[in-house]
């Protein structure tokens, strides 16, 4: 639905002129971020379980939730703009929706496991450059203060924080897609955002549920359990900052020996 809404803004905008279209991607870029904390936040409200039941939220001061609303509203939509203005068409552009939705869902799946595992790995040594280097860990460390995460920590994050770590493998991962896998169309590549902020926002959110990492292709987390990277796992990073850098899946981390699952991830994949 988040990418079904971001899509038509952004074609509407396409199809109003240079400036509409730029007004267009900045206004589903905030609904992108936006949707998924509340979202999230009404799971808390109904009364969904969270890893650190016993422990407050970490994100629910005045200061944070101003921190966040000037990162929705002034940075990261200014980056997304930014992204689709210049960076986009200097990566080789994105093709033409061909109006199939269904063939390209499809198409889809393959093309976003790509993107996703390149994001990832870049995202992965990234972030884990902001816990090695002081000047970066400076930058990154105010993140950190949620320990016990929120929805809403997701987007607790400095500017050049969220540069390195998500515009950055962002543009390797279109590049890479780009040269491999035939590329994005524009409304793959929408909905390519939109399931990596709903992801981002969802790891963040503390919730004790046997969430997906990659729920383009539910088989793929029932079939191979090892590789998923839970909701659980991210905060476990959150309270032991030398593991657990990736975001997306769990083979980074084990690959470069930084892997420690959390103990309520062990009990959601026997779920699974």
């Amino acid at each position: 639905a988040i990418a079904a809404v971001h899509s038509m803004l952004a074609l509407w905008g396409r199809n109003h002129g240079e400036s509409m279209e730029l007004v267009a991607v900045y206004a589903a870029s905030v609904i992108r971020m936006i949707v998924p904390i509340l979202f999230f936040e009404a799971l808390i409200a109904m009364k969904v379980p969270r890893i650190s039941a016993e422990q407050p939220r970490d994100d629910t001061s005045f200061k944070t939730l101003c921190r966040v609303l000037v990162t929705i509203f002034v940075f990261n939509s200014a980056f997304d703009v930014m992204f689709m203005k210049y960076i986009v068409p200097a990566l080789g552009g994105l093709g033409e929706d061909s109006g199939d939705y269904l063939g390209e869902f499809l198409s889809f799946i393959p093309k976003s496991f790509t993107g996703e595992m390149v994001f990832d790995f870049f995202h992965y040594w990234g972030h884990r450059m902001c816990h090695q280097n002081k000047f970066l860990f400076a930058i990154h460390s105010h993140h950190h203060d949620h320990v016990h995460c929120g929805p809403r920590s997701g987007m607790d994050i400095h500017p050049a924080d969220f540069f390195l770590t998500n515009v950055i493998p962002a543009s390797i991962a279109l590049l890479v897609c780009n040269a491999l896998v035939g590329g994005f169309t524009e409304w793959q590549w929408h909905l390519f955002l939109s399931y990596k902020t709903a992801t981002e926002i969802g790891g963040h959110s503390g919730l004790n549920y046997n969430a997906m990492s990659f729920p383009q292709f539910p088989i793929l987390q029932w079939h191979f359990a090892d590789i998923p990277l839970s909701v659980a796992d991210h905060e476990w990073h959150h309270v032991k900052p030398t593991k657990n850098f990736a975001k997306r899946f769990a083979v980074w981390d084990r690959l470069f020996g930084t892997y420690e699952e959390h103990k309520a991830s062990q009990k959601t994949k026997k779920l699974r």
